[in-house]
């Protein structure tokens, strides 16, 4: 049964490939992300409040900013930290570790094209958030719940484990996996507009320019994907957002809820947020391949 076991993984790997190759990609992309996700943690946390915030009360980056130290301190800017490593190590590990792989069964034997990196995106990173649902949503939720100072709301939930708890009692082992829709769907455009836009605007930059594989072409196509993905993703994180938050009071499913946001606030609803967004979202696109390329150099896995 073993011996079957492993041949039958074997066989999935492509001759030039081990398992080995694959466990080190899947454990270098996790690393990256993990790097981007510690330092902009802080703008991920003013991200998810300006995009919960009610079209009455939207207040920009800096006030919210400035109101979150005020009312809850500092430390309240690295909220849902240890659910956002964990997660950046499964889901990050995944979304970008399975791209390669992808594009390599989509196109056996030649160069992929972008519209196979669209899809070899799309498929790897909607696993990839299938996967990581239960990390994501309890992120968000600690992320956005306010403590008070002296005198102020007790916090719903304490800590990462004591908010898995909580949700399994109050909605269950599903209700980890509550929007997993909209993550899905989220993740399969940020994969799919991230990873094939970078891969996309550095061959041609390194064709059309003559420059050669390093920092500053690794950064200068990591900002230009940063700003693209901010904004194709945009809509859709604020309707995945809705969903983590309101638990059990949203009986909505995605499309549903992305047409009651509208109907409410228009298509300035759909984009609350957009600038915390492109503020963490390009300097972690950014950090991300930066040290991604650098660990797979180390390792030998060549470039993206």
């Amino acid at each position: 049964m073993a011996s079957a076991t492993n041949a039958m993984a074997t066989s999935l790997v492509p001759p030039s490939r081990t398992m080995a190759s694959y466990l080190t990609e899947y454990g270098v992309s996790g690393m990256s992300v993990g790097a981007a996700t510690c330092c902009t943690n802080p703008l991920d946390v003013i991200k998810v409040r300006l995009q919960l915030a009610d079209g009455g009360t939207r207040k920009g980056m800096m006030a919210t900013a400035t109101g979150i130290v005020r009312q809850e301190g500092c430390t309240a800017l690295f909220k849902g930290i240890s659910a956002a490593l964990m997660r950046s190590g499964i889901y990050g590990g995944a979304r970008l570790g399975f791209y390669g792989p992808m594009k390599s069964l989509l196109s056996p034997g030649k160069d992929p094209t972008f519209g196979t990196k669209l899809m070899a995106g799309m498929a790897s990173g909607a696993a990839a958030a299938a996967i990581a649902n239960p990390t994501d949503l309890i992120k968000v939720r600690l992320q956005a719940q306010k403590i008070g100072n002296a005198g102020g709301v007790v916090p719903q939930y304490n800590g990462a484990l004591g908010a898995i708890t909580h949700i399994m009692r109050a909605e269950g082992v599903l209700g980890l996996w509550r929007g997993v829709q909209p993550s899905m769907m989220r993740s399969a455009v940020l994969t799919a507009t991230q990873a094939a836009t970078y891969d996309e605007a550095k061959r041609h930059v390194l064709k059309i320019t003559g420059m050669k594989e390093g920092v500053q072409t690794h950064l200068g196509c990591s900002l230009l994907t940063g700003l693209i993905t901010t904004t194709v993703i945009n809509p859709v994180e604020v309707v995945k957002n809705t969903m983590f938050t309101k638990g059990k009071e949203c009986n909505l499913g995605p499309i549903a809820t992305a047409g009651d946001i509208f109907a409410r606030e228009g298509i300035r609803g759909m984009y609350k947020g957009w600038t915390a967004n492109y503020a963490r979202l390009g300097p972690q696109t950014t950090i991300t391949f930066l040290v991604l390329e650098k660990l797979r150099s180390v390792t030998g896995l060549g470039t993206v």
